[in-house]
């Protein structure tokens, strides 16, 4: 039976009716039963009691109420449709209570509900307007009570005014705080605990005021955190990603294993990713191989299991455990080399990195070259392999019983090392280390420690031939730290600077250079000088100024964060010096002054 659209419109408003009067529902309706109004259909004044004095008012949600005659009622969540003209109509009164009422041809009814406020009508009416209709979905009224839905509207009406929406934030970055907000989310209730099935709202905080800045659904939530796992009555704390969408769950363990879980018929898939670093691999493979022998994981209050009958994970183990072995032995070369276990590894297209690994413990074994190729191979030198993305740095020394050592291992003290006096061709005793350059100093087994034990052997300031040497290397490390941002080189650095201040030379340029170094190592460590170092750079400045030392100049105005002045005197270099000062490190901190 096929009902008239007059009549259809009556039961749905007498639905809606109903459900505001009931007992406990705090609301009077003043709903018309024809659909003559501007986009509404009236309002329904909310209490905060049921007594309806003015004291009680809380305020009025505009309603607009809708009937559509079905045979079956839908059971989950409704789609409508309305014309543009009314979304833009709802957004000048911030927001509305859209109810769709499904009416049965026996005068049953199922109300279905949305709330439509602000920063959802403002994004709709942006996305969609060149629409003339865009549909919305409802909810079933029956997860929730009509009042529980009026309350939450008005609540949520308050942070959502016209005035806040759409404008440019540009003091994010001062917000105190962010709150996300659902006017329908509620884990308490089986019928609403499905979070991706709720619209959220997102607002900044700046101290009392909530800001609302974007509206939406999530298609996934991602937790990044240490899990502890517990298998075969062994506890393993891992880095573990878990990624949750409506219908997968994704774990990943260490960044080296991924398994995803299909939730709806229990199907998994898994993988191995990448090789990460030595560390995770160590940490998680046990955990892995007793998840291929079938064993049940727990973890945050759930189990995993595979079915360690098939055939596939039955070769999968005997894989696991013989990489785990390998990876064991690989731990010793690991260790033999001060290459860090933690150390990541990104494996490129074309990069071995396994068989790189294995080459490098096959030279550790047998003690003889294989897969280096070497000019000279009959002199002992410094050089630097590559493992993938990473380097170390070795000493080769083709007569010793170790032919390749790590460079900054303690036996690499012993190593003789001699600059040559060119004045008068004295063999001068050095660090090793001279012969390092930017990429050997940013190398994964650099170790601070033993390069300045090195330099306690002997005096790095002795004389010019050494005090060049010695800055020129700190200049180096200096130059490491801007590529690698290993902070650890500038300690290098500033403890064989410091060695010179120890002597009090009476070599004002030196002197000066020293400082200047000193200043920008320490500018570095603390994002700018000190006080006493400022002053004491004014002081030298206005002493240079007599001298007209335009380099030394140059530097004071940049540690100084000179601008104008610095860029004057840079200008007064001739090209070739201008060049010249290109390559030192200072320059970065002029390159960075010149951006601000």
């Amino acid at each position: 039976m096929c009902l008239a659209n007059g009549k259809i419109e009556r039961i749905a408003v007498d639905a809606v009716r109903k459900e505001a009067n009931k007992p406990g529902s705090f609301l009077k309706p003043e709903i018309a039963e024809s659909d003559k109004g501007i986009s509404f259909d009236g309002n329904i004044t909310v209490y905060s009691d049921d007594s309806e004095k003015k004291e009680s008012f809380s305020g009025f949600v505009p309603v607009q109420v809708k009937g559509t005659q079905v045979r079956t009622f839908h059971s989950n969540n409704i789609s409508f449709s309305l014309e543009l003209k009314d979304y833009r109509n709802y957004l000048k009164t911030d927001g509305v209570i859209l109810f769709v009422v499904e009416v049965m041809d026996n005068g049953e009814t199922k109300i279905f509900y949305k709330s439509l406020l602000s920063m959802e009508l403002s994004i709709l009416i942006s996305q969609y307007g060149k629409q003339s209709t865009k549909s919305v979905k409802l909810r079933p009224l029956e997860e929730t009570t009509l009042y529980e839905v009026c309350r939450k509207f008005l609540n949520e009406k308050t942070y959502q005014s016209n005035y806040l929406i759409g404008r440019d934030y540009s003091i994010f970055d001062e917000f105190t705080g962010f709150k996300l907000n659902s006017m329908t989310f509620d884990p308490s209730n089986v019928k609403t605990s499905n979070i991706f099935d709720h619209d959220f709202v997102l607002y900044g905080v700046l101290g009392k005021i909530q800001f609302p800045l974007s509206f939406g659904r999530f298609d996934k939530i991602s937790q990044r955190d240490v899990i502890t796992f517990r298998a075969n009555g062994e506890l393993f704390d891992l880095n573990t990603q878990i990624i949750i969408e409506e219908l997968i769950t994704t774990i990943e363990i260490e960044e080296i294993f991924k398994i995803k879980i299909n939730r709806k018929d229990n199907r998994f898939n898994y993988k191995f990713t990448k090789f990460h670093s030595l560390a995770a691999q160590l940490r998680a493979l046990p955990l892995i191989m007793n998840l291929f022998l079938g064993k049940t994981v727990e973890f945050n209050g759930s189990t995993l299991s595979l079915d360690s009958n098939t055939e596939k994970l039955k070769v999968q183990y005997e894989k696991v455990t013989k990489h785990y072995a390998e990876i064991n032995e690989l731990k010793e070369t690991f260790e033999f080399f001060g290459i860090p276990l933690d150390t990541e590894f990104e494996k490129g297209e074309d990069a071995n990195l396994f068989g790189i690994l294995r080459t490098l413990r096959k030279i550790t074994l047998e003690n003889k070259l294989i897969g280096i190729n070497l000019e000279e191979p009959g002199s002992g030198r410094l050089i630097n392999l590559n493992i993938a993305n990473r380097r170390i740095v070795v000493f080769y020394e083709p007569k010793s019983d170790k032919i390749l050592i790590n460079a900054f291992a303690n036996e690499a003290l012993n190593i003789k090392c001699f600059i040559k006096n060119d004045i008068n061709g004295e063999a001068i005793p050095y660090s090793i280390y001279i012969l390092l350059n930017i990429d050997s100093l940013t190398s994964c087994n650099f170790n601070p420690r033993i390069v300045c034990e090195s330099f306690d052997q002997f005096d790095p300031f002795i004389d010019e031939v050494t005090f060049t040497h010695s800055i020129n290397f700190c200049l180096k490390c200096i130059k490491a730290f801007d590529k690698s941002g290993d902070r650890r080189l500038l300690d290098v650095a500033k403890y064989i600077i410091m060695k010179h201040n120890e002597k009090q030379g009476n070599n004002r340029d030196h002197n000066n250079i020293v400082l200047i170094n000193l200043l920008q190592i320490n500018y570095r460590l603390c994002s700018g000088l000190s006080d006493l170092e400022t002053k004491a750079l004014i002081k030298l400045k206005y002493e240079e100024i007599q001298k007209n030392d335009i380099g030394l100049l140059f530097c004071i105005n940049v540690l100084l964060k000179n601008r104008t002045e610095a860029q004057a005197v840079y200008e007064q270099l001739d090209n070739k010096t201008q060049e010249f000062y290109k390559e030192l490190p200072i320059y970065e901190i002029y390159h960075d002054l010149l951006q601000m």
